[in-house]
């Protein structure tokens, strides 16, 4: 088993046309066509359609003699996907937001990633207490205000991805765990129940760009290389499509932050 991780990204702010968009589609399962069709707002259509385009396209990356359109999918029991069991060994994880599409796949096992934009227009401090844990929120409120839009997010970013590694979702309550600042890029993860005896996860934490952070978990204590590979960028048909589909590059901040969990 190995312990690099592969992390795609691509800029869904850039406008994507119905021709474009048709050949995004093309290597999809007639179920994700079916479920595109089902949304009403064009805005999510198409961040479906390239999500999955972007998952498919990724996991060739990954092991090439499998094309885009011959991945096959299950959903687990509390709804995160995975790939059918006569797949390759390969773990992965989707999360998009406002700007931002992002998918991880690695070998090393459970994968859990997610991206959030810091221009999101919320009441940060009543979303802290009501989803983190006492000892999050508490520290988070003692932060001057300009530094807790950017540790929040850094939190939030990293709880998602926790529960998403763990693929029971919202079934671990937000508050059930812990991370903490031992210092300005040093973490600490303490969960205070429902996890195995023995286990151990990291996390890292990184900006992309200027507006964007990603949380990444995953199990085990090496840290894991994220190759310069997954952030080169390729394009869909013609050429005229490349700025359109272009993947973003060089933008992640490594090594991150890692957790110390045990």
């Amino acid at each position: 088993m190995t312990n690099l991780v592969s992390i795609f990204l691509y800029d869904s702010n850039a406008a994507v046309s119905k021709a474009v968009l048709d050949e995004l589609a093309a290597p999809l399962s007639d179920d994700e066509r079916e479920r595109a069709a089902r949304f009403g707002h064009a805005g999510a259509r198409r961040d479906f359609v390239t999500g999955r385009f972007l998952l498919r396209h990724a996991l060739t990356r990954h092991c090439p003699t499998c094309l885009p359109k011959d991945w096959q999918f299950v959903i687990g029991p509390y709804g995160k996907p995975a790939l059918a069991d006569d797949s390759p060994a390969l773990q992965f994880n989707l999360s998009h937001t406002k700007g931002l599409l992002a998918c991880a796949i690695t070998e090393a096992g459970a994968v859990g990633i997610d991206v959030e934009t810091l221009e999101r227009k919320s009441d940060l401090e009543k979303l802290a207490r009501r989803f983190f844990s006492p000892l999050e929120s508490k520290a988070l409120l003692a932060l001057p205000v300009e530094q807790r839009r950017e540790r929040f997010f850094r939190i939030w970013t990293l709880k998602e991805a926790y529960i998403k590694a763990r693929g029971r979702g919202l079934g671990i309550p937000l508050g059930s765990f812990s991370y903490t600042f031992k210092a300005a890029d040093a973490l600490q993860l303490q969960v205070h129940e429902g996890e195995e005896p023995g286990a151990c996860w990291q996390a890292h934490s990184y900006r992309v760009g200027a507006v964007h952070r990603l949380g990444l978990v995953l199990p085990g204590s090496a840290p894991p290389r994220v190759p310069a590979l997954a952030l080169e960028s390729f394009w869909l048909g013609e050429p005229e499509h490349r700025a359109q589909l272009e993947w973003l590059g060089g933008t992640l901040e490594l090594p991150g932050s890692i957790v110390e969990v045990g």
